[in-house]
């Protein structure tokens, strides 16, 4: 087989071709947007002093983010505010508490939409 053969090169070019169709991301798929509003896992969890709590919205809305304790006590207010559409991430470095099991809560417009625990180790 001749390296320089045209039919092989076209084949071969034909071929990387569609490999790269099928990794490339469209431009329609690049920016999609939730379904729905969506607490994630925030990161690191367990922490210790400050941990991420990302959350994406499918469109514009009044977000609160608070944090509980187990007791039901609010221990913190994050976010209490309008969001645009998209990805969103927030930080959280506890004051005045001590180690133990948190409750992240988001509300979107109004309504509870997820909840999620965090563990604060001092």
């Amino acid at each position: 087989m001749d390296d320089s053969d045209p039919d092989v090169a076209q084949s071969a070019e034909d071929a990387i071709d569609t490999i790269a169709q099928q990794v490339t991301p469209s431009a329609d798929n690049e920016h999609t947007l939730p379904e729905r509003a969506q607490l994630r896992k925030n990161f690191p969890n367990p922490f210790n002093p400050v941990t991420h709590i990302p959350f994406s919205l499918p469109g514009e809305a009044y977000i609160s983010l608070a944090v509980y304790d187990l007791s039901g006590r609010k221990v913190a207010t994050l976010a209490d505010k309008r969001y645009s559409p998209g990805e969103h991430q927030l930080a959280w470095q506890p004051e005045d508490v001590g180690s133990g099991v948190f409750v992240i809560r988001l509300e979107v417009d109004g309504k509870i939409a997820q909840t999620q625990k965090a563990v604060y180790i001092k």
